[in-house]
Formats: structure tokens, sequence, C-alpha cells
């Protein structure tokens, strides 16, 4: 990524994306584990830096203003599908296997626990695990973990960054007063309340 510091936010994104999100193995890790909100912060301290975004900016909005799931959901739409294909297994060891570890052993097996936590974290039972999908997360994102005034504030700071990269056409406004408004809108859950009350 630092040979690309002149290319557009959007071909950075592009790249991170298709070389720095493969995660091979991540179906097998403990998702409970709190070693797995490493590696989500430094993806999103990733996804800051292609963005040139502010190194305070709220971490749930920042994963959505790329037009990626968090990756956490990320994480857990891989492992429930990695489950669901071991419980349909057409090896009978390797579905018994999944079949007593997510069932009977739950908790006290590595995918009985991915899967009771994937369950929890999409609000589904664990007998639904078969319709995990990206769809579902980026539902429960949208309507669970985004408020309205973050999905407000997430469209008026594409904007301006489109602006500051100049993508956008803003001559009206100095960069320097753009730079202060992105702080500002990233660092501030108040600015939605600063829209309504400029727009009355």
């Amino acid at each position: 990524m630092c040979y690309f510091c002149n290319c557009n936010p959007e071909v950075k994104l592009k790249l991170l994306h298709s070389y720095y999100s493969d995660f091979y193995g991540g179906v097998l890790w403990d998702l409970a584990y709190p070693s797995v909100e490493d590696v989500c912060i430094i993806w999103r301290k990733g996804l800051k830096r292609v963005w040139d975004l502010p190194t305070r900016t709220h971490s749930t909005l920042v994963a959505p203003l790329c037009g990626l799931l968090p990756l956490r959901f990320e994480l857990v739409c891989r492992c429930a599908g990695f489950i669901v294909k071991c419980l349909n297994s057409s090896n009978s060891v390797v579905r018994s296997i999944a079949r007593h570890g997510v069932y009977f052993q739950r908790m006290l097996s590595p995918i009985g626990r991915n899967a009771q936590y994937s369950a929890a974290l999409l609000r589904t039972p664990l007998s639904k695990l078969a319709s995990v999908n990206k769809k579902l997360a980026w539902t429960i994102v949208n309507n669970v973990v985004l408020s309205d005034s973050d999905v407000l504030n997430m469209n008026m700071i594409l904007e301006l960054l489109y602006f500051k990269q100049n993508i956008g056409d803003l001559t009206f406004l100095a960069k320097r007063i753009l730079f202060f408004m992105i702080e500002y809108c990233f660092i501030s859950y108040f600015f939605s309340n600063v829209i309504s009350s400029v727009c009355v």
C-alpha cells in the first residue's frame, strides 16, 4: 500500500480488499476470543489510512463508510457458512463431529462456540444457522449497530471525503474548512443535530 499513496482512495480500498481480506483459516478462529478484536482494530486502522481519516474516527462508521461489513460480521458470516458446510458434509465423520460439536458439546467445542457466537451476534436461532448470509449481516448492522444519525453522518462524510480527495467538485469551501468538517463529523455524534438545526 505504501507504493500507492498517490492513488485514489477507491483504488486503495479495492487493493486492500483484494490483497488483505482473505483471512485464510479465519473460519477456524475462536471468534469470541479477545485477540479477534485486535485483528478487527488493525483492519479498521487500515481502512482509516486508505481514506486518510482522523485516528479518532468512531469505529462503527469506518467499515460501512467503505461499503464493507465490519470485520467481525464478515468473519461470522464466513464461519457460519463453514459450519453449515460441515453439518451438511457428504463425509459422515465430518458431519457427525460437526453435529456433536454444535448441538451437544456447544461451548466446550470450538465449532460449537463459533456457532453459538454467530447465532447470538446475528440474532438468529442456532437451528437457522444455514440462513446466515451477508444480507442478514447487513440488515443487523443497519438496524442494530448503526443508528439513523450514524447513517446520516456517513452519507455526509462520504460526500466530504469525495471533495477532500478531489473526486467531487466543491468550489465554495476552502480545503481547511473541509478538513475541519470531516474531523468534526467523525469525532462528534452531535453533527446530525447541527444539520437538523441549520435546516429548520
